[in-house]
């Protein structure tokens, strides 16, 4: 008969290699969450620089407006001095939200936008305005998301396979 008996050092041992295990999934979420908001945001400038789709044109009176301060009359559309793309895509920005939490059940939670006041009219329009919607966050597009979706099952399974080995 054998028997074994664990010493002090080996159950910390075990005990941090459970506690590496238990912060594996919260740690990964992290870094997917992260990878996401980058992809993100470059879905945001694409939709951007294409200017939609669906985008309308300006008007002849926004266009003599964006003439008046000194900038091209139709395009780029909302894109005066970049501050409301920056603040919409650039993590250092400080009008950008990008939070990532965990929820109790181990979650990964990402909140990704912006505080910039005008994101509001500008995404769902204003009737009372004329100021039309103009799109721009991937959700907004069936084929961005499919797009997003399958780049998450990639980026899910390479993690995986991280925690894995």
């Amino acid at each position: 008969m054998i028997s074994v008996k664990s010493t002090m050092e080996s159950r910390l041992r075990l005990e941090r290699s459970f506690d590496k295990l238990d912060k594996a999934p919260r740690k990964l979420g992290g870094i997917v969450a992260l990878e996401f908001a980058r992809r993100i945001g470059e879905h945001i400038v694409e939709i951007f620089q294409r200017e939609g789709p669906g985008w309308r044109p300006l008007t002849v009176g926004t266009q003599m407006e964006r003439k008046r301060l000194g900038y091209g009359p139709q395009h780029p559309i909302l894109r005066r001095s970049g501050s409301f793309l920056a603040a919409l895509t650039e993590p250092t920005n400080p009008g950008h939200i990008l939070t990532i939490s965990h929820s109790g059940s181990g979650s990964t939670v990402l909140h990704y936008g912006t505080r910039d006041i005008r994101y509001r009219p500008l995404r769902y329009g204003v009737r009372e305005h004329s100021l039309p919607a103009r799109p721009m966050i991937p959700v907004d597009y069936p084929e961005v998301q499919a797009a997003i979706d399958s780049e998450m099952d990639e980026l899910m399974s390479i993690y995986m396979e991280e925690v894995v080995r």
